[in-house]
């Protein structure tokens, strides 16, 4: 619906690791009916049970786009008011630059590596404590606050991804190696 409120989450549609059961979970504490889940990703031999469990705790609130096609996640992206990953770890995940860098705010684990990522363009939780992730989803729900932290999340974005910024600290670090030799 137009004024259905949209947390997106982009990754494979699994329990193990993705934790996307946790998150139809959390949606469900959430039960506020403008709030809807959108989950993009590959396939696995999980995806048919959690669209199963999706469809039985949420209804009409939860969209899958299974093995979406990647040119197309741009409009995803644009039509999401927040963005999640429920794993506990990432080493780097690009559904989590490409959120930040499309100015989406985003809620992740508490975990070093998202942490930098995410930076003031969203917040870190402990995400596997049952009822963090729907408070944490209930802030966004303010327009002003979201769009706030959208702002920040591609500044976070631009700061430290940029292909500028990238290709200037691989210089620097081959420089650090050149000089120390």
């Amino acid at each position: 619906p137009k004024d259905a409120f949209v947390i997106l989450s982009v990754a494979a549609i699994k329990k193990a690791h993705k934790r996307i059961d946790y998150l139809i979970n959390e949606m469900s504490i959430l039960d506020r009916k403008e709030a809807h889940l959108v989950i993009a990703g590959a396939k696995t031999s999980q995806t048919q049970e959690l669209i199963e469990i999706g469809r039985k705790k949420l209804g009409k609130r939860i969209v899958f786009l299974t093995d979406f096609p990647h040119e197309r996640m741009p409009e995803v992206y644009g039509m999401a008011d927040v963005f999640t990953l429920c794993s506990l770890k990432e080493m780097m995940p690009i559904a989590l630059l490409e959120a930040l860098s499309s100015g989406v705010p985003s809620i992740v684990n508490r975990y070093p590596v998202v942490e930098w990522m995410v930076g003031d363009g969203g917040e870190t939780i402990d995400i596997s404590k049952e009822g963090e992730l729907a408070k944490a989803i209930e802030k966004y729900m303010d327009d002003g606050y979201r769009k706030e932290k959208g702002l920040k999340a591609r500044e976070q974005a631009v700061k430290n991804f940029s292909k500028d910024v990238v290709v200037e600290r691989i210089i620097e670090m081959y420089r650090a190696v050149y000089e120390a030799d």
